[in-house]
């Protein structure tokens, strides 16, 4: 809030400040009629003088303009009277020019003739020259048909000759392939043959030389017994086979090197290949240089027929071009014609200088006309101007006058409305001091009411938190008993002590010892069992049964066991509930409940539908059940 004692003296000093502002608007205004008087005395012979002055100012202005427009019209009189004398000069040289260009247009006509004649003669030029080229190449094609004609024939021919070496390439590739694979066979056959001897062999070897060393004592290769008196006759069987495994490869082995170069039926046959190959090429490539010329003998032919009628339309447009054309008279006509054509355009000019002639004349005797109209009026001004008694001393002086009654008049009205503007601005801060000392004595009387009011609320907060703090410190120990029996009967006794701190917060003792740390369902068993005790401490306390218990998917973290307890403790409240209703998603829990309704939704219609037992029943819209109370009134 303002201080009392600054408002007391802004109130004083906005009212000494009305006073002095009313003083000076009455002493402004004084002056300002005093100036408008003085004003009004000097404006009629101000308002003469300037009329005087400005009527001088135009008579003097117009004259100047007169004089500007003689002396206009007089250089205009001088530029007609030399462009006269113009004219009648150029009428004086064209008398010889008419007589000069009598032939002028005979000329124009037959050099025009000689003109077309040599546009014709260039072009028969032209269309000898090609017509002569076209006659050279006439003659080369023809020349060219006659090297071509019998392509076609030997095409054929070729073609026939192509695939019988073609046919008889293929029958020797064939034969080629069937008797070198043979060879190849019989090789790898004799060198499989040999390595398997030899690998025999070794093995009979080294199983005569077992035998050797053990004896006649030493066991069977075959039946692993001893040999006994069987001894020499298997040395000597397994001699036997030595030999013949012996001989055998040395025939293998000659055999190899029967077969270790080509055989000469298999080089005569590549070579015989080869030679057809060649002359299959050869004939192959006399085929495309055929096949390219009787192609050139088409399009030879195409070009001869061209140009055999390109000439012909040659020879007759020859025929049909006009002749006489005469270089040197057609020289001599483009000279002459050059020198008329000059004396033609010299002629035209002259022409039109003279056709001038009568608009100048035109044109001068209006200028002199304007000249004689001109210095009348000039006569006319000057006489007005010797009317007129003007001192443009006496003007300024008066002028001087005038600006400063003006000035004084101006600065009176604006020293008026200064004052006034003072004087609506002491009015303001008078009227905003008085209203603040208004405000100020509201504020005081508000001020005491609402401290008042803040006494009486302080008084009941005091009061009020300390029953609070009383209040919760007498039921927290009955909630957390209650708590207690509720967490005992869902956990199997596991815990069976809860206890809530000063902020009631939960805290799950075992042994009467916190547990540092619970598990989600275990936090989820806490908060129910305190809203059950909660409600349940409610109902006892109103002296009357809750007719309502709502539970909203309370067995989401639960397992099995602790469902079916929470479903056993519901129904040992139906004393103090008269209905409790359970809303979840889990289907185990339905054997528990004495009443079940599904909500879902028709695929088809898009509609809600209740289902209770086998009966379906339509929902309204937001409507969603779970469970009700039978007809008995338990828990469902």
């Amino acid at each position: 809030m303002p201080d009392p004692d600054v408002l007391a003296r802004e109130l004083a000093d906005a009212e000494a400040r009305l006073r002095e502002a009313q003083a000076h608007a009455a002493a402004a205004a004084v002056e300002q009629a005093r100036a408008q008087h003085e004003l009004a005395a000097l404006q009629p012979r101000w308002a003469d003088a300037q009329r005087a002055r400005d009527e001088l100012q135009g008579l003097d202005a117009e004259r100047r303009v007169l004089e500007a427009e003689v002396a206009g019209l007089a250089r205009t009189v001088e530029r007609m009277d030399a462009e006269l004398l113009h004219v009648a000069e150029a009428r004086a040289q064209l008398v010889p020019l008419a007589e000069q260009l009598l032939p002028f247009h005979e000329v124009g006509e037959e050099l025009g003739r000689q003109r077309e004649l040599a546009v014709s003669d260039g072009r028969r030029q032209a269309r000898q020259e090609e017509a002569l080229a076209l006659s050279t190449e006439l003659q080369r094609l023809r020349e060219g048909r006659s090297r071509l004609e019998n392509a076609p024939a030997m095409e054929e021919q070729l073609t026939v000759e192509m695939e019988q070496k073609r046919r008889r390439l293929e029958e020797l590739h064939g034969r080629l392939e069937l008797r070198r694979t043979e060879w190849v066979r019989d090789r790898q056959e004799a060198e499989t043959r040999r390595n398997a001897l030899r690998t025999q062999y070794q093995e009979l070897r080294e199983q005569k030389e077992k035998l050797k060393t053990a004896g006649e004592e030493g066991k069977c290769p075959t039946c692993s017994r001893p040999l006994g008196d069987h001894y020499h006759s298997v040395m000597d069987f397994l001699e036997t086979q030595i030999e013949a495994i012996s001989a055998d490869g040395l025939y293998f082995r000659q055999r190899l090197e029967q077969l270790e170069g080509m055989p000469e039926d298999i080089v005569a046959l590549d070579e015989e290949r080869q030679q057809a190959m060649q002359e299959a090429s050869a004939l192959e490539r006399r085929l495309a240089r055929t096949q390219v010329a009787v192609g050139q003998l088409e399009q030879v032919a195409h070009d001869l027929a061209y140009k055999e009628q390109r000439y012909a339309a040659l020879t007759a447009e020859l025929a049909a071009l006009p002749g006489g054309y005469n270089r040197e008279h057609h020289h001599a006509l483009e000279a002459q014609f050059e020198n008329l054509a000059a004396l033609s355009t010299q002629a035209n000019r002259l022409t039109t200088q003279v056709e001038r002639e009568p608009a100048l004349r035109r044109e001068l005797d209006s200028a002199q006309r304007a000249i004689a109209a001109a210095t009348e009026k000039r006569q006319e001004i000057a006489a007005r101007l010797g009317t007129i008694a003007h001192s443009e001393e006496e003007y300024a002086v008066l002028g001087e006058s005038h600006a400063r009654a003006t000035s004084g008049v101006q600065t009176a009205s604006v020293a008026v409305l200064n004052a006034e503007a003072e004087a609506r601005l002491a009015i303001s801060d008078r009227d905003r001091a008085v209203g603040a000392q208004r405000d100020l004595a509201e504020r005081r009387d508000r001020l005491e009411q609402v401290e008042a009011e803040k006494r009486l609320h302080d008084e009941l907060y005091r009061a009020y938190s300390d029953l609070r703090t009383d209040l919760n410190y007498q039921m927290r120990p009955e909630i957390s008993e209650l708590a207690s029996g509720f967490l005992a009967a869902l956990t199997d006794a596991r815990y069976n002590e809860l206890d809530l701190d000063e902020r009631y917060r939960i805290s799950i003792l075992e042994d009467g010892v916190p547990l540092p740390v619970i598990s989600g369902g275990e936090e989820d068993l806490a908060n129910l069992v305190l809203r059950l005790a909660i409600s349940q401490m409610i109902a006892e306390r109103s002296g009357q049964p809750f007719s309502l218990l709502i539970l909203d998917e309370v067995f989401g973290s639960l397992d099995e066991t602790h469902r079916h307890n929470v479903i056993g403790l519901l129904r040992a409240l139906r004393d103090r509930f008269d209905q409790v209703i359970v809303i979840t998603h889990i289907d185990d829990v339905r054997d528990g409940l004495d009443q079940v309704f599904v909500v879902g939704n028709d695929e088809k219609s898009g509609a809600s539908l209740v289902t209770r037992g086998d009966a379906e029943v339509p929902a309204a819209d937001e409507m969603l059940v779970a469970a009700g109370a039978d007809e008995s009134g338990g828990a469902a």
